[in-house]
C-alpha cells in the first residue's frame, strides 16, 4: 500500500476521531449505518475492480502475448566487412 494512501486514511481518521481536530473541522464519528454505506457503496466496487485487474494479469483475456525480440547475430559476423 503506498505511503500516500496510508497518510490519506490516517488524516481522515484523525479528522473524525481526534476530538480537537473534529471540533475544528465540525466532523462527527461515523455510525454503524455510515460504515455499512461506506462498505457497500464504496469499498466493494474497488474490491471487484482490483480482482478483475488481478485476474487480467494471470489470463490473456484473448489478447496476443508479447513476442520476444529476435536474437542478434553474433558480434564477429556483424563486424566483418566486405572489401
Amino acid at each position: 500500500m503506498p505511503l500516500s494512501l496510508i497518510a490519506l486514511f490516517g488524516l481522515q481518521w484523525l479528522a473524525l476521531e481526534y476530538g480537537p481536530l473534529a471540533r475544528l473541522l465540525g466532523t462527527a464519528p461515523l455510525t454503524r449505518a455510515d460504515w455499512l454505506v461506506l462498505a457497500f457503496g464504496v469499498l466493494w466496487p474497488v474490491a471487484v475492480l482490483e480482482a478483475v485487474k488481478a485476474w487480467g494479469r494471470y489470463t490473456s483475456l484473448g489478447l496476443p502475448h508479447p513476442t520476444r525480440a529476435p536474437e542478434e547475430a553474433p558480434s564477429a559476423a556483424r563486424t566483418q566487412r566486405k572489401n
